[in-house]
């Protein structure tokens, strides 16, 4: 096959300055359709272009979606990556982006230039790099050699041509190239040729080498840590853009432990998604001393705890946890310790009793009641729930009915929280109400 024989590469205005970006683009766009999406993770990508830090690939999907290229299909937390699916620009049809559909597929489809292509290092930095690889994988796929102006006019949708003449010298240079009067080729073995100039340069094997153990390890503590139920490093990064829990003016770039973190010391993980709220860092000093003040606080002795059609325990959690915590954050305006105290006690209680039963990790589930005064009946859903993260401060009501039994008061807590989309103010929220019944046993006066 000559040149003139393989398919051409088609001009698109739009498309990003960076070859890179074009590279992750056609890929992106290859594996997508105006209505399925592709799953894949910032390390994935960062693998797949030998890149250390997906960051950077963060920065480049970043720079596509305000584009329009491609948008998020899905956004996950956790372990779970993002689902990306095409963008506005394939919205309609139109020259530019057919265009698009048919680059991607020539250079990412199932036979395109670089669908075979296995030499991961070549992409990085003191390697090939991009222009290197795309000469490389156009080159062989032709039968014998090709005029030079040839080459740079086939690759010119993707690369200007002066890039292409540098490139060509540095292949022939290394011994992958040969140059003879009919134009370019690549040598007759070229494949343990380029083998053997990745190895002469041993950074690109190494930062592969890195990246992937590097990769390995966050994905494997990422995992651990929100099975264990913690924030995902981008929720984390959301937290900072949530507005203070408490004045609801500022924005919360800390994180608010309620209960407050000097109670937690018999919880197995302190840093839990639930104990989690974003607050500013005026209001969460001028609590600070308060806390310190505050004596010691022991979970209540719950008798009962009803989860009958809660879909989602840590959710029931949560609606419980945040009208104790309003009323906590009065109780420190007012500097009612007595009160304080008290919410916190009773927040404690209920989460040792979830945590009891096994119902706080990530993947959440029922298991048996550990003894006979702590019975729970639920209709829990095994999806979780739990991945978004607190917002707002929607007050509602908390009504206790005291009830006398054998010497002790079984005080009632009823009340209705609504379950809401935590994550993202643009996701639409719910009116289904959750209705938590807890049980408190307390001797009688």
């Amino acid at each position: 096959m000559n040149i003139d024989e393989m398919p051409a590469l088609p001009r698109v205005k739009a498309l990003p300055k960076v070859l890179l970006r074009r590279v992750m683009l056609a890929f992106l766009v290859a594996e997508t359709s105006n209505r399925t999406s592709v799953t894949i993770s910032h390390r994935q990508i960062a693998g797949k272009l030998n890149r250390s830090s997906h960051r950077l690939i963060g920065k480049h999907l970043e720079a596509l979606i305000d584009a329009g290229f491609i948008e998020v299909a899905m956004e996950s937390g956790g372990v779970v990556p993002h689902s990306y699916k095409r963008g506005a620009f394939f919205y309609g049809r139109t020259r530019d982006n057919e265009r698009l559909i048919s680059l991607s597929q020539i250079l990412s489809g199932s036979e395109g230039l670089l669908s075979d292509w296995k030499e991961v290092s070549a992409w990085g930095h003191g390697a090939l790099g991009p222009i290197g690889v795309l000469c490389v994988a156009t080159l062989s796929r032709l039968e014998g050699p090709t005029a030079q102006p040839a080459l740079k006019r086939y690759l010119e949708p993707l690369c200007v041509g002066s890039s292409v003449d540098k490139k060509l010298r540095d292949l022939r240079e290394c011994g992958l190239v040969v140059k003879t009067s009919e134009g370019v080729a690549l040598v007759a073995d070229w494949e343990r040729v380029l083998h053997r100039v990745l190895a002469k340069n041993p950074a690109g094997h190494l930062r592969k080498g890195r990246g992937d153990h590097r990769r390995k390890c966050e994905s494997e503590a990422n995992f651990r840590s929100v099975n264990r139920g913690c924030l995902s490093d981008e929720e984390r990064r959301q937290m900072g853009s949530l507005l203070c829990v408490v004045c609801g003016i500022r924005r919360g770039v800390e994180g608010e432990h309620f209960p407050p973190k000097r109670f937690l010391d018999l919880v197995k993980e302190r840093n839990h998604r639930a104990f989690l709220w974003a607050i500013c860092r005026t209001c969460n000093n001028a609590e600070s001393e308060f806390i310190k003040a505050m004596r010691d606080c022991k979970p209540e002795d719950l008798k009962a705890i009803s989860l009958k059609g809660v879909r989602d325990p840590l959710a029931a959690y949560l609606a419980y946890s945040n009208v104790r915590r309003q009323i906590f954050h009065d109780a420190v305006k007012t500097l009612d310790y007595e009160t304080a105290e008290r919410v916190v006690c009773e927040v404690l209680a209920f989460w040792h009793a979830l945590e009891t039963m096994g119902l706080t990790g990530y993947a959440d589930r029922i298991s048996a009641p550990v003894d006979g005064d702590l019975s729970a009946t639920a209709d829990v859903h095994p999806a979780v729930c739990a991945s978004q993260l607190p917002l707002g401060v929607n007050k509602r009501y908390a009504d206790e009915i005291p009830i006398k039994r054998r010497g002790h008061i079984l005080v009632e807590r009823v009340f209705f929280v609504d379950e809401f989309a935590r994550s993202r103010d643009h996701l639409p929220s719910t009116s289904h109400q959750l209705r938590v019944t807890v049980m408190c046993k307390q001797k009688a006066s």
